[in-house]
Parts: C-alpha cells; structure tokens; sequence
C-alpha cells in the first residue's frame, strides 16, 4: 500500500515515486484537494488506485508494523475494537461489471458461471508486501467460495463481493488484530471485534437487495444518520443506531 501511494503521490510533484516517507506524507496533507481527486479513479481496476494514508495525529506512524508495534509497546492497558461489515465487496462490483451485478434484476449465474467470474477477479488482486505469492491463485479462491455454496436467487453475486471484500477489508481487520495479539503483552493489550450485519437504506450508497450490508453501512449507524434522515429511515433503525452507539459508547468509556 505504501508503494501504491509512493507512485501516485508523484503525479501531483510529492516524492520520488519509489518511497513513501514523512515527507511525502507531509506534501500530500498540504496539496489542494483537487490535486488529490486526481490520483482517485472510482471506476479503476479493484487493484489499482490508493485507498488510505497512514501518518497523522492520530495514527502516527508511516507503517502498519510500526503502527502495531507502537501500540504493542505502550505501557498503558489498551483495548482495541475492530469492525467490518458482512459485505464488504458488492458494492464495487456494479462498477466492473453492469450486467452481471446491476443494482435491480443483476443477471442469474450459474454456478460454473459464478465459478468463473470470481476466478477472473481474484486474478486480478495484488497480494500485499511480504506475501509468500506475488499472485492471487484465481482458481483456488473460486473454488473456496463457489464450490461450497448451493445458488439461491443472486446470491452467487453476493458471494463474489465477499470474497472481493474479505481480501481488502475484513481478512486485514483480523490480521490486524492477530498481529496485535501476538505482539503485545496479554496483560495489557485485549482486541474486540464485531461484524455488521444489517441492511442500511441510504441514498448516498447505492447498496442493491441482492448485497449484504455493505461496506461502511456501520458508520452511518454509529454517527446517528437516522436521526438526520428521518423519512429514510424506520423507527427500528433508529433503535438500532441507538443500541450501536450505547455499545460502542460503553467500550470507550469502560472497556
């Protein structure tokens, strides 16, 4: 990921393109806002484009490692939440593919179809630094993910996302924690984690029937959007919002 950023931050004159550093980091936090929409291509390949810049008050650090490490040697007691969704990827698979995966009435895949296509996708993910494969063995994830599932409606569609989904969100999540986990002390560091499951409406995320709950679905509920939305929104999410701030409310404040 830090190389991603290294070679894109050098389209806009931050760095040389081979490195990330502070420095680069540094260039990026103080270049216009236009000058960063340039390096972001919604409609790109799932393997390109930069998704996140570690470096900054809050994460101060240039590195996941040195972020886990930082954490591991504090001599504080610290507890840490992760969260994801149960559906990370769908939501990125109308923009590959608006046939297959149209937000209303998606085309119905076989199972051999579904084989093939999450193959063809996995193909193109791009392992992370230290990988022991350079490559993502297509066929094996299709055959992990596919194989196992009986077809019901468009769920063969759903099934794609996640798989997409658990390589950029929630297999890293719980690496991160594991990383945690097995750096720290276990007197003073302990991980928690949920997974979000409730479909959310929003009209700024067009998260289709056919989808789980999809990637940041959480973050809307936590930042209390039914309230703001209200016509959008039913009372029952509203409850729900309520009950999810409670919990994570009760996690910052007591643990």
């Amino acid at each position: 990921m830090a190389e991603t950023w290294a070679e894109a931050a050098k389209k806009i004159n931050c760095g040389n393109g081979r490195h990330w550093t502070i420095e680069t980091l540094k260039c990026l936090q103080s270049a216009p806002a236009d000058d960063l929409l340039k390096l972001l291509d919604p409609l790109a390949s799932v393997s390109l484009s930069p998704e996140v810049v570690l470096g900054n008050d809050l994460l101060p650090f240039d590195s996941l490692q040195g972020g886990i490490n930082q954490l591991a040697n504090s001599q504080k007691s610290i507890q840490v939440l992760l969260g994801s969704t149960d559906d990370e990827g769908s939501l990125v698979l109308p923009l590959m593919d608006m046939k297959t995966f149209a937000l209303f009435d998606p085309k119905t895949l076989s199972q051999s179809e579904a084989f093939n296509e999450l193959k063809k996708y996995a193909a193109l993910l791009v392992p992370p630094k230290g990988a022991q494969s350079p490559t993502v063995n297509g066929d094996e994830v299709a055959r992990f993910y596919i194989n196992q599932q009986s077809s019901s409606g468009n769920s063969f569609q759903r099934t794609i996302g996640t798989a997409l989904g658990d390589f950029y969100v929630s297999c890293p999540v719980v690496e991160f924690g594991n990383r945690l986990r097995r750096t720290a002390p276990a007197n003073r560091l302990t991980v928690f984690q949920y997974v979000w499951s409730r479909k959310v409406p929003s009209r700024d995320v067009p998260c289709a029937d056919w989808m789980g709950a999809c990637t940041a679905s959480d973050v809307s509920m936590l930042f209390g959007q039914p309230f703001e939305e209200r016509e959008q929104f039913s009372p029952d999410d509203r409850q729900f919002s309520v009950r999810f701030m409670q919990t994570v409310g009760s996690f910052l404040w007591e643990g």
